[in-house]
């Protein structure tokens, strides 16, 4: 009362939301991700499921059975354990007080994505259609039985019990009866549950991924036989009549950045640069400090702090690298990683795409945070291929992505190319924003550019 006597009555605001509605036909929507070499698979759609209501625990024991147990659901046995097709297919079927919502969810490879969609529809078909047996539904209710057992070993748990009861207005003994309830539940209740939640002919059918490589695969799945493109923020991508002229091609656009940049006659000067920027990791300033010298050298340091998180160099006739204060490993020509450091001396790499040896192939026009850039992919003589997203406007090079790793450790990196500014007649970002090598998104501040001012070879040397 001392604190809150003054305090009026007032009138409680309340909301009326549209009830959200499942699509008349299947319909798949398309996010983008070059290089990626996994789609990530969402099969969702909104479902008339209330909290408490008397379909809830058989839906959940029809869902458990389908996706929703760990290893024993059909989806893992089916996706997984027969086709190897990813390490997890599950689905999830939840009640909500204003609307539930039906999910099923994996990670598979490129070339198996369309053949994944077809098995989870398949699946979603024939639990909706065939009955369930008398040895699924027990597993399933050992499953369930003995989490809600092991969920009681939480206090937590009892309280959620206790707010469930009072928020949704539940029998009191809702919980208390779970487990009875559950034992009483047949396969004629699993079956009216899945042909009244489990409708795939109603399902949105959402895939993040390799455009170029997956999404024509998937419009057999879509009801109008029209695939609908997303960017990252869910903004509607348009990849209808964007012709690419016929006068373009990937060497007229290389020409065109280099022109734009300053020319290649003042690129091809430039013999050494010094870069200096910041990022922030874990929440602190780290000091990234890099020294290319033509032809054969380089030095990489990133140091937060007192502390020296990575080196790297090179002599040109071997590497080391240091990482975290453990002894440095060094790295000799031939080796992965002198390898990779010596690609990391050119200065202005898209100088070397006019030699022969590089293929460029433009893939067509996309939207680089709103900005429409030509799609060129570039090999190297090595088979090495990176996606270059150029600017349509400036000529500008906005974004590169390429695939770091092999099989299951593959992992897309992409650098977005941000604030360019002038440097001794040459145009340099000053920004860059590497999202695929952390959690979160890097930024990187590049505080100056050195432009040919003389670097000591000692401080290239490899001991």
């Amino acid at each position: 009362m001392k604190y809150f006597a003054k305090w009026k009555q007032g009138n409680i605001p309340s909301q009326n939301y549209t009830s959200a509605v499942a699509p008349m036909k299947p319909s798949v929507s398309f996010a983008n991700k070059d290089g990626a070499v996994q789609s990530v698979i969402n099969i969702t759609y909104p479902v008339d499921l209330q909290i408490g209501s008397e379909n809830e625990l058989s839906a959940a024991l029809m869902n458990n059975i389908l996706g929703g147990g760990i290893f024993s659901g059909r989806l893992m046995q089916n996706l997984r354990e027969k086709r190897a097709y990813t390490y997890g297919a599950r689905s999830s079927l939840s009640s909500d007080k204003l609307v539930g919502n039906f999910n099923a969810f994996a990670n598979v490879r490129n070339m198996v994505t369309d053949s994944s969609v077809e098995q989870f529809i398949y699946e979603m078909d024939r639990i909706s259609k065939e009955p369930v047996t008398e040895n699924d539904i027990q597993l399933a209710k050992n499953s369930m039985a003995g989490g809600f057992a092991r969920s009681l070993e939480s206090p937590q748990t009892i309280a959620n019990f206790a707010l469930n009861t009072f928020k949704y207005k539940l029998p009191k003994d809702y919980y208390n009866t779970y487990l009875s309830r559950l034992d009483k539940l047949t396969i004629e209740d699993v079956q009216r549950a899945a042909k009244k939640y489990i409708t795939p002919q109603n399902a949105n059918i959402l895939v993040v991924g390799n455009k170029d490589e997956v999404a024509k695969s998937l419009l057999r799945f879509d009801g109008d036989g029209k695939i609908d493109y997303y960017d990252a923020y869910g903004e509607v991508l348009n990849y209808d009549n964007v012709e690419i002229p016929a006068n373009v091609t990937g060497k007229s656009i290389i020409e065109d950045y280099l022109d734009a940049i300053g020319g290649q006659a003042k690129l091809s000067e430039i013999k050494s640069m010094v870069t200096n920027a910041t990022m922030q990791i874990m929440g602190k300033d780290a000091v990234i400090i890099t020294k290319q010298k033509l032809p054969n050298k380089f030095f990489a340091s990133v140091v937060l702090g007192e502390m020296k998180l990575q080196e790297q160099k090179s002599d040109g006739t071997k590497a080391s690298i240091t990482q975290m204060g453990r002894p440095a490993k060094i790295a000799i020509p031939g080796e992965k990683e002198f390898d990779e450091i010596q690609e990391r001396i050119t200065i202005f790499e898209q100088l070397a795409y006019l030699n022969t040896g590089y293929k460029l192939e433009v893939k067509g026009i996309e939207e680089v945070n709103g900005n429409k850039c030509y799609k060129v992919q570039v090999t190297e003589p090595n088979g090495k291929t990176t996606l270059q997203f150029f600017d349509m406007k400036t000529n500008l090079l906005r974004m590169t992505s390429s695939t770091e790793g092999e099989g299951d450790k593959a992992r897309t990196v992409s650098s977005e190319y941000n604030d360019y500014k002038d440097v001794k007649g040459v145009l340099m970002p000053h920004e860059v924003v590497i999202v695929g090598q952390a959690p979160m998104p890097l930024t990187m501040k590049v505080l100056s550019f050195e432009v040919n001012t003389p670097i000591s070879d000692t401080e290239f040397e490899v001991k």
